[in-house]
């Protein structure tokens, strides 16, 4: 399951595609993915072949949109050329201003295989139904785990980012707050290990060496490494903004489930069990929810 779709959009009439594009992103904006767009222009003189080659080798391409009729290179012979490289099997959707009993003739007498037709008027219906099967084959318990394995492995290294960031910035009285703070986060933890968190430094010094050492090995679990990052930034005062979106990571709020809770149910239950509750509403909240973090850990790092 993914959060972004990779489109590949081809056509000798930039502009007239540009409210289709608009829909394509909003339609996929609702299953809580975002339409990453690549629109390469058919020129008359035949060139785009060569200034394709680059966005094919782009193992991550999901869809490839291609007006049929264009001047210079006909739809048939892009497509020839797509599956000559590791794009064998992605979906290709054939639109034109023409007839659709005529597409199905060129497509036909060309001998192209797995492709989709529309007419221009009902572009947009064909896309949806297009992607929706492929939702379907996406939306699976195994998929959604695999997406949640990475989507919050990924978030979790950046908290150490974010350390590497703010740290250095906090007053030696801030960060022997912090230090304080995770003395009791490690106390909570470890109360049969009494002698390890005894030993534990609550300087300041010491406390920042054994964090660029520690923080992003077993020695702290995701949701320990989440509450010491919400306490650094919060200890900072320039991030203010963030600290509600970073909150939905592991705090419950309402009926929402937080991504760590959901990482961790995912990995631990059933798959029997977890079809109790797997639908697609669920599933697009995860990747709704999946985007917000990545969207605001991006904005503390490129933070002042």
């Amino acid at each position: 399951m993914k959060t972004a779709y990779n489109i590949l959009w081809i056509d000798d009439e930039p502009k007239s595609t540009d409210t289709d594009q608009a829909d394509v992103r909003d339609f996929l904006e609702e299953s809580g993915i975002r339409a990453d767009i690549t629109f390469v222009e058919a020129t008359e003189d035949g060139s785009i072949k060569e200034r394709l080659e680059h966005h094919l080798k782009d193992p991550d391409l999901d869809l490839l949109m291609v007006d049929y009729n264009m001047v210079g290179l006909q739809g048939d012979q892009l497509v020839r050329l797509i599956r000559e490289t590791d794009h064998i099997y992605l979906p290709v959707i054939f639109y034109s201003s023409s007839s659709v009993s005529d597409l199905h003739e060129a497509v036909r007498e060309a001998q192209l295989d797995g492709v989709y037709i529309a007419n221009r008027t009902a572009l947009i219906q064909k896309v949806k139904s297009v992607v929706g099967s492929l939702l379907n084959r996406e939306q699976t318990v195994k998929q959604v785990r695999g997406l949640l394995m990475e989507g919050v492995s990924e978030i979790d290294t950046q908290f150490y980012e974010i350390y590497l960031k703010v740290w250095p910035k906090l007053t030696e009285g801030q960060q022997v707050d912090v230090a304080k703070y995770l003395k009791e986060i490690v106390d909570e933890r470890a109360k049969a290990a009494k002698k390890k968190a005894d030993a534990f430094p609550s300087d300041a010094e010491a406390l920042g060496t054994h964090l660029t050492e520690k923080f992003l090995t077993a020695t702290y679990d995701t949701y320990t490494r989440w509450r010491l990052t919400r306490k650094i930034l919060d200890a900072s005062g320039h991030v203010e903004d963030h600290l509600a979106e970073l909150k939905k990571f592991a705090d419950i709020e309402g009926d929402e489930i937080p991504l760590n809770k959901l990482r961790n149910d995912y990995a631990h239950k059933s798959r029997k069990t977890l079809l109790e509750n797997h639908n697609t509403e669920r599933c697009i909240a995860i990747r709704k929810s999946l985007r917000a973090q990545a969207a605001n850990i991006d904005a503390i790092l490129g933070s002042e």
